[in-house]
């Protein structure tokens, strides 16, 4: 059975979907109803679409979607934050006080956080105390997003219009057209599925994709488009079921499907596995020549693969009888990082531990480094961005998830 470590932040429970659930009620001021907009609780399960209906139109109602023409203007909503609502988590200010993105829907572009967890989307600019959510009152948009070059791509939903649609903007600003990429048609609003998932790099954009009534068996396939749109093709290995992760970089696509991780180049027929094993592999995540993967062959021990040399790694060790709970592996450049739960009393829990931080693994120097432990903050699901860690701090005396940034280690020049 695939060993995921289940983070459940007592401090989210008042979040929600914004796909699933819709806006949530709020009587408390603006912090409050961006909360409810860009937070989400983080899951390992497809984004259930059952709940995108408008109280005012009899389900199953057919409305036609706003980029029914091929186009969408961006629809983006600012929500400034007061200073007061910035936690402090063993002596760090929170870069945002809602709740962190899901680490493999984390994206950068030009000093900007972009995320996406199960349907909702936003973006914060580290310091600007201000939180923007890809919202407004004509356009519920619910869905994932990625970053093509310079671009944004959006993988939307419209309430209550059973239609997704792959939108690129040439510009991330407020009133841009987007152009629609790719489209399909969900067979009804109880047909559970849509995007789950996206990445994307100039040339592709692939992403993950669900309808449960046109498939009939509950399917999340892995597609992958060019970036203007055309060749369109699925990656799904035959015999499969259930996809999750996916990552792109360059020309080159990775993902799990059932407990195994595959990648597929451009130019190549079809996907192949990255490092057969008979034990589960999930998490897949890739940057450059490097992939990096859990794999239970070693007691859920994160694993990497340098696709120029062809050597496979394994990162972490954690020798039996004591094997501890790793999670969230993800690379960028010279690093990985993961979050880590060997200094907890329960060192192998299956969810969260009362003692969780993040290491890192300098593949130059082959040396590992712990990058953010403190009693007092609860480190998870780390994100590698424009050479920084960002991650989930929970402050052990507040509960919630807000999202926390850290400096990586400095690398002397003889180490």
């Amino acid at each position: 059975m695939k060993a995921r470590m289940l983070l459940l932040w007592a401090g989210l429970l008042l979040t929600a979907c914004s796909a699933c659930n819709g806006p949530q009620s709020t009587d408390a001021g603006a912090d409050v109803d961006a909360i409810s907009v860009v937070d989400a609780t983080v899951r390992d399960v497809p984004r259930d679409v059952r709940g995108d209906v408008r109280g005012d139109v009899p389900t199953d109602t057919r409305i036609p979607p706003p980029w029914l023409d091929g186009s969408l203007v961006l629809p983006l909503t600012e929500y400034p934050w007061s200073s007061a609502r910035y936690q402090l988590c063993g002596g760090r200010r929170a870069v945002s006080p809602t709740s962190t993105f899901n680490n493999a829907d984390g994206h950068w572009l030009s000093g900007t956080v972009y995320y996406s967890i199960t349907g909702a989307m936003g973006r914060i600019r580290p310091g600007a105390d201000v939180v923007d959510a890809f919202k407004s009152d004509g356009d519920l948009l619910a869905g994932v997003l990625s970053i093509s070059g310079s671009r944004l791509v959006l993988g939307a939903a419209w309430r209550h219009a059973f239609n997704e649609a792959v939108i690129i903007f040439d510009q991330p600003v407020r009133g841009a057209v987007g152009r629609t990429l790719w489209q399909r048609q969900r067979q009804r609003s109880v047909s559970s599925g849509g995007f789950w998932g996206m990445s994307a790099t100039p040339s592709l954009i692939a992403f993950l994709w669900q309808d449960s009534m046109e498939s009939n068996d509950w399917r999340t396939r892995v597609f992958v488009i060019n970036a203007d749109g055309t060749g369109e093709r699925e990656l799904t290995p035959a015999g499969h079921n259930q996809c999750y992760t996916v990552r792109a970089s360059g020309d080159r696509v990775v993902f799990d499907c059932d407990g195994q991780v595959f990648l597929w180049t451009r130019g190549e027929s079809q996907a192949a596995r990255v490092d057969p094993t008979n034990r589960s592999q999930w998490h897949a995540f890739i940057d450059g020549d490097i992939v990096v993967w859990l794999d239970q062959r070693d007691n859920a021990e994160v694993y990497m693969k340098n696709l120029r040399t062809g050597v496979v790694q394994r990162i972490t060790r954690d020798l039996a009888p004591n094997p501890v709970t790793q999670d969230d592996p993800v690379v960028e450049g010279d690093w990985i990082a993961w979050t880590d739960l060997r200094h907890a009393s329960n060192p192998n829990a299956g969810s969260v531990g009362d003692r969780m931080s993040i290491y890192g693994f300098h593949i130059p120097t082959q040396r590992e480094y712990l990058v953010v432990d403190d009693p007092e903050c609860l480190a998870a699901k780390p994100m590698l961005l424009g050479g920084r860690l960002y991650f989930t701090g929970t402050p052990r005396s507040t509960g919630g998830g807000p999202m926390y940034d850290a400096d990586l280690p400095v690398i002397a020049r003889d180490e």
